[in-house]
């Protein structure tokens, strides 16, 4: 469950009728413990391994001002805030369901045989087109974290663009950034294909465990990126992102904490 709130002399509130809000708030669920906790610290994390996190903060359901009467307001909130505000301008926004043209009932194209063009190595190559070289790197650094934090819900709608200028698109900052190997109930292989498949029928998306930098890399060269160049940087960030870890855990709940120290033990990419 998500509320848009607006912020006004610290009071967190309602926007008026036709505003959008300023703020994301994320409320939990009973489906998926701690979940606000979980993106938390894994907004942190990343925040620490130099990736583009929004400003972010938890806040207490109750804080919210006239709040709706089925949400519980004793429940903590995880706030974020939006990156296609800027005052009252919007700042127009494309995630890769749309960019491709794809109905957001199909962000997850591994599923559909038609569209096995649809991967993590083809969103590479338009960021790299249209983004440039410097937003093609970043997007292989979070690739990486989004592997070592145990995020297999990284489909098409949670990659964007966004056009600051209104014409010239960048690589949007990180965004639902949860560590879905926390529920056993959820997948455990990346949301998208890394390339596309040859057999798109018989190949499953791959564990994400078992991903390498050699996958890594191998999603690179769908682009004119050099790719010995993102090699040393994505070497240099992983190592950086494990070292990390232990900075975010101490204020972390258990059930993430020990999920993810064991994901990250039994992870490939090193």
């Amino acid at each position: 469950p998500k509320l848009a709130l607006s912020e006004v002399d610290d009071r967190l509130t309602m926007p008026v009728e036709g505003a959008s809000g300023h703020w994301i708030a994320k409320f939990g669920t009973p489906a998926y413990q701690r979940l606000v906790d979980n993106e938390l610290a894994m907004l942190d994390w990343a925040q620490r391994c130099g990736l583009d996190v929004p400003d972010h903060r938890v806040v207490r359901a109750s804080e919210i001002e006239d709040i709706p009467a089925d949400f519980d307001a004793d429940q903590d909130v995880l706030l974020v805030r939006r990156f296609d505000r800027e005052g009252a301008r919007r700042i127009h926004q494309e995630d890769f369901a749309q960019v491709f043209n794809i109905p957001p009932e199909d962000r997850y194209p591994w599923a559909i045989v038609e569209l096995g063009w649809s991967h993590y190595g083809s969103i590479g190559a338009v960021i790299h087109a249209l983004c440039g070289d410097d937003d093609f790197r970043r997007y292989m650094r979070r690739l990486a974290f989004m592997v070592l934090s145990g995020n297999a819900d990284a489909h098409l709608k949670n990659w964007s663009l966004l056009y600051p200028d209104g014409v010239s698109p960048r690589l949007a900052p990180v965004y639902d950034v949860v560590s879905t190997i926390v529920y056993p109930s959820l997948a455990t292989h990346s949301a998208l294909h890394w390339w596309e498949p040859v057999h798109p029928t018989l190949e499953p998306p791959m564990q994400l465990v078992d991903v390498t930098l050699d996958d890594l890399l191998a999603v690179a060269s769908h682009s004119p990126a050099d790719t010995s160049q993102v090699m040393d940087e994505l070497e240099a960030f992983i190592r950086d992102a494990r070292d990390a870890w232990p900075d975010i855990v101490a204020a972390t709940p258990p059930v993430v904490r020990d999920r993810v120290t064991a994901h990250l033990a039994a992870s490939s990419l090193r």
